[in-house]
Formats: structure tokens, C-alpha cells, sequence
């Protein structure tokens, strides 16, 4: 190949190394924010039946390396009031279903937690909107090459004005930038969690703000043309394409 791109930083790596003489380069994803976008937050939640509540959401294969166990695990640390204003909704399907299912149960979370099996595409945008936080805790399992290479979900949510809660690992760092409607944790810190969720429902206005927040990033460098843009300027510069 003359030229690999990649998605993120980490998947360049990953290609240096079993590749180290590759001509590679990588260049985020980007989403379309023509579909994505904020929209009536109250009539979304009325749709997905979640009124009134504060909305965590997961979009993604239900795997065990993609870390849901470690949002349930931040719920059950919660008192109880503070649980009853949340509500977790798992969009996806996968082979570790039903003993994310097991876990809910175990951990007392039946209330608080919706499994929504698998979400048909035309619904992914009313379901972001209903959303007041996305979280994904995914896991870095090497010898299982079971990691986050980017997580185009991340730029869903936060192109529908959702900010977003992400690991610091994998490519998911080139996902989320913090302080810009969204925040990164280390792989198990469930504290770290925790207290983002306990100010969700203290401070609900600070999550409004950093999902507006959230969108513009992704108006600024994370639409498609953006991407398409980037990818054109780097074939040029290499030689391989010549601009119109």
C-alpha cells in the first residue's frame, strides 16, 4: 500500500507495529451532523418512555470488554434518591447480554436500567436526544484484540448535542476531547464515574451546557466534509491525488 490511513493515533500504532515500514498517517472519523443533531429533548424521552428522568446511554455490541458492567457498577454506589432520577438505556446486542442482564438483576438495577436490544438505525437520532449523557467504558484486552479503535458513537452522541463520558483507552481519546462537552476516565475508575453521574442529577444545567459545547466541536473539526477535507489535503501532499 502506498498509503495507510488510519482512525485514530492508536490504530497508527498498532499499524507501525506489525508494519514498520508502512507510509501510514491517521485522520479521525467524522459523523453526519446533518443526521445527528440536537433536537426536542422532552418529546424524545416521551418516545423512549424515559420522561422525566435523567438519561445515561450505551450504544454499542454488548460485549463485556465494552465496560457496561462498570456504568452499572456506578449506579449501585448512588443512594437511593439519586438513583431515582436516572436511567440507563443499553442500546445493542451481543454475547454478553445476558449476563449484563444477571448483573442488573444481582445488583438490584431493574428500575434504573432498560436493555433495548438492538435500536434500528432510523431510531439512533430520537434515541441520542433523549440522552442527557452517553457513556462508554470500553475495556483495552490485547490478547483478545478487544479495544476501542475509535468509537464513532462518541461523535453521534456529541453531534446530537450529547456530551459523552469515554475510558482513556484504545482511540478513544481522539473521540472525546474534555472540557469540550466530554470527560475521560481511566478504564475502572468507578469513582471517577460515580461522580459524574451524581452531578448529572445535581447539576443537570452543567451537562446542557457541555452538550452545546459538545455539538460545536463537532461542527468545528468532526463533520465528514471536514474529514473528506483532510484526507484530500494529506493524498496531495504525498502525491497521490491532485486537487481539482
Amino acid at each position: 500500500a502506498r498509503l495507510v490511513v488510519a482512525n485514530s493515533r492508536y490504530t497508527q500504532a498498532l499499524v507501525k507495529q506489525v508494519a514498520p515500514g508502512a507510509a501510514v498517517t491517521w485522520i479521525p472519523l467524522g459523523v453526519d451532523e446533518r443526521r445527528f443533531s440536537p433536537g426536542d429533548t422532552h418529546a424524545a424521552k416521551q418516545t423512549w418512555g424515559v420522561a422525566g428522568k435523567r438519561v445515561l446511554l450505551s450504544v454499542s455490541r454488548v460485549e463485556a470488554y465494552k465496560g457496561h458492567e462498570m456504568v452499572l457498577a456506578a449506579l449501585a454506589r448512588l443512594s437511593g434518591s439519586e438513583r431515582s432520577q436516572l436511567v440507563y438505556l443499553v442500546a445493542g446486542t451481543g454475547p454478553h447480554l445476558e449476563a449484563l442482564r444477571e448483573k442488573i438483576r444481582s445488583l438490584g438495577l431493574d428500575e434504573q436500567v432498560r436493555c433495548l436490544g438492538n435500536v434500528p438505525e432510523v431510531d439512533l437520532p430520537t434515541l441520542y436526544q433523549a440522552a442527557d449523557l452517553f457513556v462508554l467504558c470500553t475495556q483495552e484486552r490485547p490478547a483478545a484484540q478487544a479495544v476501542e479503535g475509535f468509537g464513532l458513537v462518541f461523535l453521534e452522541a456529541q453531534a446530537s448535542g450529547v456530551p459523552v463520558v469515554g475510558t482513556r483507552t484504545g482511540g478513544i481519546a481522539d473521540a472525546v476531547e474534555p472540557g469540550e462537552g466530554g470527560w475521560l476516565i481511566a478504564e475502572d475508575d468507578q469513582q471517577a464515574l460515580t461522580t459524574i453521574c451524581r452531578r448529572l442529577v445535581e447539576t443537570p444545567a452543567e451537562f446542557v451546557h457541555q452538550g452545546q459545547r459538545a455539538r460545536r466541536r463537532v461542527e468545528r473539526v468532526g463533520t465528514w466534509d471536514q474529514y473528506a477535507g483532510r484526507l484530500d489535503d494529506e493524498l496531495c501532499a504525498r502525491g497521490l491525488w491532485k486537487a481539482a
